[in-house]
């Protein structure tokens, strides 16, 4: 169970960390572009 709730939390900080590129790809590729 231990093992389970380990990759449980790394897969929400991985979202967490994520979602800013996912919610404006967009906008994030115009900013390193420029």
């Amino acid at each position: 169970m231990n093992k389970l709730s380990e990759i449980f939390m790394k897969c929400i900080v991985n979202e967490e960390a994520m979602k800013p590129y996912f919610q404006s790809p967009k906008e994030v590729t115009g900013k390193n572009q420029q």
